[in-house]
């Protein structure tokens, strides 16, 4: 892993990043770890079969129980990481990892669905697609987690997966130590401010219109507002999507800052209908985090399972 997380997130206006084009990446990201565990792909493919001695994740063989309810938070949570993200990691029930173009790093505690299981999914975008049948039937589904792979079932049919492969793996599980201490943050923050449903329907209907991939944050005369403009520098289309200024708590900031609205774009994929965003300043001077947040339910009346995103975007002036 880099030194410092700046080393392993690009500014979003450096990417190239479409919605439709993010998960055909073919070059590998630069951050790579030998020691990472990886997973194979699914089970029709029997050839990538590990021996015992495969660098992959400790495996606790268990039964989790998906009833109807869990299984369709499951696939909201890999809904919002097939795009980004080639494949998924859990570890102890938690998902903390860096997406494909390293613009985000996702944190997501699942331990309400998984408890502390844990393991790994290749091709998060195919499974996606293999397991939605359970869901729209509306069927109980087990996942069983053993020695050399997993298997979803229901009272029907039964997917098997083989267990991870270390050379396959896009994804990373990152350690929340590692992660705390790579964000480098501050103790004081520039603003919280919650993202509602309206305005995210905003957001999502502007940047579709305007192939835009990034959402500009400005700040001037002591007031910050998020902006979204065409992703074609010549168009004289600007909207300002909405304005801050009470809800800032550091007011001499001057300049704008970068963020991927794809990332805010894979919580609304998932069913998340309010976001909560925190900036953060780094150590480092004119560099800042910002933070989206927001719980997905698994029942109107039962527990809900905490998703963060992490963006790191640098001061530039206007």
């Amino acid at each position: 892993m880099a030194d410092d997380l700046k080393d392993l997130l690009k500014d979003p206006e450096d990417s190239q990043e479409l919605d439709e084009e993010i998960i055909e990446d073919d070059g590998k990201p630069p951050w790579e770890e030998d020691d990472t565990p990886v997973e194979s792909e699914s089970v029709e493919d029997d050839s990538d079969a590990v021996d015992d001695s495969a660098d992959v994740v400790s495996v606790d063989e268990n039964i989790v129980d998906l009833r109807k309810d869990k299984m369709t938070a499951f696939l909201k949570i890999l809904n919002m990481l097939r795009e980004p993200c080639e494949d998924m990691v859990v570890e102890n029930g938690k998902i903390c990892q860096i997406t494909n173009k390293k613009t985000c790093i996702y944190e997501i505690d699942a331990d309400e669905l998984f408890g502390n299981s844990s393991f790994m999914m290749s091709g998060v975008n195919q499974k996606y697609s293999l397991l939605e049948p359970f869901v729209k039937q509306e069927v109980d589904v087990f996942l069983e987690i053993k020695k050399h792979g997993y298997e979803f079932r229901d009272s029907i049919s039964k997917m098997t997966f083989s267990r991870p492969h270390k050379d396959h793996m896009e994804n990373h599980f990152i350690s929340k130590d590692v992660l705390s201490s790579k964000l480098k943050t501050k103790d004081s923050r520039v603003f919280e401010f919650d993202f509602e449903k309206n305005v995210l329907l905003r957001l999502g209907t502007y940047s579709k219109t305007l192939t835009a991939t990034t959402i500009r944050l400005e700040f001037k005369d002591e007031k910050a507002s998020f902006n979204i403009q065409a992703a074609d520098n010549t168009a004289t289309t600007k909207i300002n999507l909405v304005e801050l200024k009470d809800e800032l708590d550091i007011t001499d900031i001057e300049g704008y800052v970068t963020f991927s609205i794809p990332t805010f774009q894979s919580f609304i994929n998932s069913g998340i209908t309010e976001i909560k965003a925190i900036l953060h300043e780094r150590e480092e001077k004119g560099s800042f985090v910002i933070e989206l947040k927001a719980d997905l339910k698994i029942t109107d009346d039962s527990g809900s399972i905490p998703i963060s995103a992490w963006m790191i975007g640098e001061l530039k002036p206007f």
